[in-house]
């Protein structure tokens, strides 16, 4: 029985043009580096380098969808409305004057 990957990559060298093998890691003429599939990502939440087929994080343990929400780009803001104008203020009534103290007191 032959095992046959569900989805084959072809590997093409960067440096010659080449296509390898799609599990050649490097290129069988010039002997360049092929790409050897996606790369890790890393975790939004920790940091964490996981491999791109991940599910979850291997440190801090986010599923996939608490992922893709933090991925998520945020919806910004409303600018806040403007209050309502307050009623102008009633012009103060003066104080009377407070008459001297008388003398000797």
């Amino acid at each position: 029985m032959c095992f046959r990957p569900a989805e084959i990559q072809i590997n093409k060298c960067p440096e010659c043009g080449k296509i390898n093998k799609p599990i050649a890691k490097v290129c069988v003429d010039c002997g360049a580096a092929l790409d050897t599939g996606p790369a890790d990502i890393n975790c939004p939440i920790c940091g964490t380098p996981n491999p791109a087929s991940a599910t979850s994080c291997a440190n801090c343990g986010a599923t996939e969808s608490e992922i893709m929400m933090a991925m998520a780009p945020k919806a910004p803001t409303p600018p806040k409305a403007p209050g309502a104008p307050s009623a102008p203020k009633a012009p103060g009534i003066p104080k009377p004057p407070v008459p001297p103290a008388a003398p000797g007191a």
